[in-house]
């Protein structure tokens, strides 16, 4: 993932907010966000989540985690913005209790980078949180994005990688995380993946 804008920087299609809409109800339903110190990655360029966070939860500090983000308008919002490229090192401004990464690690060029500097950066007993498209959806999003062109084309063709229970539990074991700890399931047909890891 080498680019230069957010997701969300331009107009979004209303599936994509459809799709993006069930990523959400996945974290409200697995997730308490109260008095949390949470960063959420790739958060796109208004870091959208966090503002909802904001108004409907008392996270303790929201930080915004993308390659550009809307700065002004996030210090309106007490949001932190933290600028960084995923696919190298990051070290946070303080210890998160919960990571969300929704619908990223399919863009990342080198996963396990990321994974294991969200390990290095968790609070003991903090929780990465993330959502990304099973194998399964690849054709179907392929469909959607090139020939029905109801969802960005650009995005589908910047994935990576399609994931698999097994192949997330084993980049996580390798980035220091317990199995024990992951917590895997399947949602929208079977086509995205859920996993929620504590360190």
């Amino acid at each position: 993932m080498h680019r230069k804008q957010s997701f969300g920087t331009n107009k979004l299609s209303l599936l994509d907010r459809i799709l993006y809409r069930l990523r959400i109800f996945q974290l409200q339903k697995h997730c308490d966000f109260n008095e949390k110190i949470i960063v959420d990655v790739w958060c796109w360029y208004n870091a959208i989540f966090l503002g909802y966070l904001q108004n409907k939860f008392m996270p303790k500090k929201l930080i915004a985690f993308d390659i550009n983000l809307n700065v002004p308008f996030l210090y309106e919002k007490w949001i932190s913005p933290f600028k960084s490229d995923l696919n190298q090192w990051f070290v946070l401004p303080e210890q998160p209790d919960m990571i969300l990464c929704t619908a990223v690690l399919e863009h990342l060029d080198k996963p396990m980078i990321f994974l294991e500097y969200a390990y290095k950066n968790l609070k003991k007993w903090g929780c990465l949180v993330l959502t990304t498209p099973s194998i399964r959806s690849k054709p179907v999003l392929e469909f959607l994005a090139f020939r029905l062109k109801l969802i960005s084309a650009v995005e589908i063709h910047d994935h990576k990688q399609y994931y698999t229970k097994e192949i997330l539990v084993d980049y996580l074991q390798r980035a220091w995380f317990e199995k024990h700890n992951i917590h895997h399931h399947y949602f929208e047909f079977c086509m995205n993946n859920f996993v929620l890891v504590r360190k």
